[in-house]
């Protein structure tokens, strides 16, 4: 009949709005982790010189696509930057984080220096290699709660890279592709920030009691 598949739909409704919260408070916080130290290694502007990333990221590009949203954006922060100061389109980079999607900070992060990518890393006491790509993931899930998209019993296809440790082992963790892996990454990122820690307890008491009532 039409109940199970609404009380089915529901139910998702309800996890994804939930898996979203903690997304929105960790994206707030890793935007901030990646653009600070950079901004205070680099300067400013520093994002507009193609040095201060790796070699092999297609900077204009990226860059381009960052004028345009400043360009495009009616932030009063923005349309006052562009009245006053020389540098629109370019924009500092702690102005431009606030405009930027996740999907370029992400990208942003990938290709800075390695010395660059472990300072953030050292912030969620995590790899840098492995932040990457938890980044990367995160900003998959993102873009499939901002479409409605199912989450329960899916198959990610852009899978976290795990550590090699006893908290990331098999017998405590059944892989990499399962919404499961990426609750746990969410939680392990916002242990790292104090100022959650009452938000982080509720969150997992209310994901705990939600799985409780999984349909049939």
């Amino acid at each position: 009949t039409f109940e199970p598949v609404r009380t089915a739909y529901e139910f998702d409704q309800h996890l994804r709005d939930l898996t979203n919260e903690a997304l929105e408070v960790v994206e707030v916080d890793v935007r901030t982790a990646i653009a600070y130290p950079f901004g205070q290694a680099y300067g400013a502007f520093g994002h507009v010189d193609s040095r201060n990333f790796h070699g092999t990221f297609k900077h204009k590009n990226w860059l381009k696509r960052l004028r345009k949203h400043a360009e495009e954006s009616n932030e009063g922060f923005v349309l006052h930057f562009q009245q006053v100061y020389s540098e629109f389109p370019n924009l500092p980079i702690w102005m431009l984080t606030e405009i930027m999607s996740f999907g370029a900070i992400s990208m942003m992060f990938k290709f800075m220096h390695k010395r660059d990518q472990r300072a953030v890393g050292a912030r969620y006491g995590v790899q840098a290699f492995y932040l990457v790509s938890w980044v990367h993931h995160l900003v998959y899930v993102r873009n499939i709660c901002a479409h409605h998209a199912r989450l329960f019993d899916r198959q990610w296809a852009i899978k976290p890279d795990l550590p090699s440790s006893n908290l990331w082992a098999a017998s405590g963790l059944p892989g990499n592709d399962r919404l499961f892996v990426t609750l746990l990454i969410l939680n392990q990122l916002m242990k790292k920030c104090a100022c959650l820690d009452g938000f982080r307890a509720a969150w997992r008491n209310r994901i705990a009691a939600h799985v409780a009532t999984l349909p049939s």
